[in-house]
């Protein structure tokens, strides 16, 4: 929702016709559990005719200027960007096989991952999918095996999108158990955490939103 304090001015003082677009909008949300492609992005084809950070130096210049207002460096801040897993919402119509989709997204996303860095500003790699995709596919009745194969080839395509950028200027945040919904088939945390140390990052940064794992904070100590 992108009007501040929509809640005190809903309904009386928002546009009729922003009104109109909020509820065709809700009425897409209320189909996406019968058939996601109502509103997934379909995916052709990126690469050169793809401008993936077209609006990158605009960005960056606003955040510097915003910064300078306040008397901020930008090399004391950093930016968030998408890591390859989880766009998986993405569907691919284009390319012959997942990897490689997922890796023409990883050269795209490299050009943003570089640019943040050259501007001065740490970059964060944000994960919000790949571990809790393994929730979700267990629960359709795929295996852990099946999973870890999807999450490695992700894991690789992130590597592959940094590239030749130096690793003391990379944040990697993954969210792990903050989910809505059941908790079914979450996966252990030591059997899944050697994929997050693979990221190239000099910094890791875990959410673990679920009591049941806060004993796990020890396999740091091994990994």
């Amino acid at each position: 929702m992108r009007f501040p304090g929509y809640r005190a001015l809903f309904p009386q003082q928002l546009d009729p016709a922003h009104l109109d677009k909020m509820v065709q909008t809700m009425a897409l949300v209320a189909r996406m559990s019968e058939d996601r492609r109502v509103i997934a992005p379909h995916v052709h084809k990126l690469g050169a005719a793809h401008k993936p950070y077209a609006l990158a130096p605009k960005d960056l210049a606003n955040f510097k200027a915003a910064l300078t207002a306040a008397g901020k460096d930008i090399s004391e801040t950093f930016l968030p960007v998408v890591a390859p897993a989880s766009t998986y919402w993405l569907l691919n119509e284009y390319y012959k096989s997942d990897e490689e989709f997922v890796y023409a997204l990883a050269d795209v996303l490299h050009e943003e991952y570089r640019a943040i860095i050259e501007s001065g500003a740490f970059l964060q790699v944000d994960d919000a999918v790949l571990m809790h995709e393994a929730d979700t596919m267990l629960s359709r009745g795929q295996s852990w095996e099946d999973y870890r194969r999807w999450a490695q080839l992700r894991v690789d395509a992130l590597k592959h999108a940094l590239r030749g950028l130096p690793e003391d200027r990379v944040r990697y945040h993954i969210c792990f158990g903050s989910w809505h919904g059941p908790h079914a088939y979450e996966p252990p945390p030591r059997d899944s955490i050697d994929l997050v140390p693979q990221g190239n990052a000099q910094d890791y940064l875990m959410e673990q939103a679920n009591p049941r794992h806060e004993h796990a904070g020890k396999i740091w100590e091994d990994v």
